[in-house]
């Protein structure tokens, strides 16, 4: 689709709408990372599927060998409301390693899934127990598979993440027929958005997974980024924007 003010004008590409359905801030902090990337050829509308809400676990098990942590959010979580709380964290990703050392931290990142992380931890054979601090829905149980393998490891919910419904503007534009990229960087996300579009997708529509896990979720088909971080996510976007310049 092209327009033009008036037919001697330049011919310009509309900008193509990205739907970022991540939590905020992250969401907002990855739709400045798509600005900065590819300008004016899109449009990023922020529409949040889940909201982070903090809980309150009380006393913290033992934890002398370090901290898990596999989400931002659990990371913004101790923040706010376990700031005494120091020393080694390992981390599933590098943003979430940053995150980590800007709370006070010696954060090492696996920069992987959460596969990849407990083979970083279990080679690393920490001395002393595990607290894997996370959000009430996870994949997989990474305190019981550690433990199996000999590193004692406790977990702890410290979040809920609620389920919000698609937005007004969010619903316009799925319906408008316009080639639009979704980003989708969780499970949980990938879950309530293939609900929310239901089984029959808009045509133009092309989602994009983070990881295998993802996409598994989501339940359709759909391309998946070479490695589970948002700077990979980007360049399976400008990929996937290439073919639609040209389409």
């Amino acid at each position: 689709m092209r327009y033009a003010d008036n037919p001697a004008a330049p011919v310009r590409a509309l900008p193509v709408p990205i739907l970022i359905t991540r939590p905020r801030p992250m969401a907002d902090e990855f739709a400045e990372s798509c600005h900065a990337a590819f300008g004016d050829r899109v449009h990023c509308l922020v529409a949040p599927l889940l909201r982070v809400t903090p809980l309150r676990p009380g006393t913290l098990p033992p934890h002398r060998g370090g901290i898990i942590f596999t989400s931002r959010s659990a990371v913004a979580v101790v923040r706010e409301f376990y700031p005494e709380l120091t020393g080694t964290a390992f981390c599933v990703g590098a943003r979430t390693a940053a995150d980590a050392e800007k709370a006070g931290f010696s954060a090492i990142s696996a920069d992987a899934d959460a596969d990849g992380l407990i083979r970083l931890i279990a080679k690393a054979r920490p001395t002393g127990p595990l607290l894997h601090l996370h959000g009430r829905h996870t994949r997989g149980d990474i305190a019981a598979t550690l433990s199996a393998q000999g590193v004692a490891t406790a977990s702890r919910e410290i979040y809920h993440q609620r389920p919000l419904g698609l937005s007004g503007a969010a619903r316009e534009l799925l319906g408008s027929g316009r080639p639009c990229l979704v980003p989708l960087f969780s499970p949980r996300t990938a879950g309530l958005f293939q609900t929310a579009v239901g089984p029959n997708p808009p045509a133009a529509l092309r989602v994009l997974a983070l990881s295998a896990a993802v996409a598994e979720a989501y339940g359709q088909t759909i391309e998946i980024a070479a490695r589970p971080n948002a700077e990979a996510m980007l360049e399976l976007m400008a990929e996937t924007l290439s073919e639609t310049d040209s389409s």
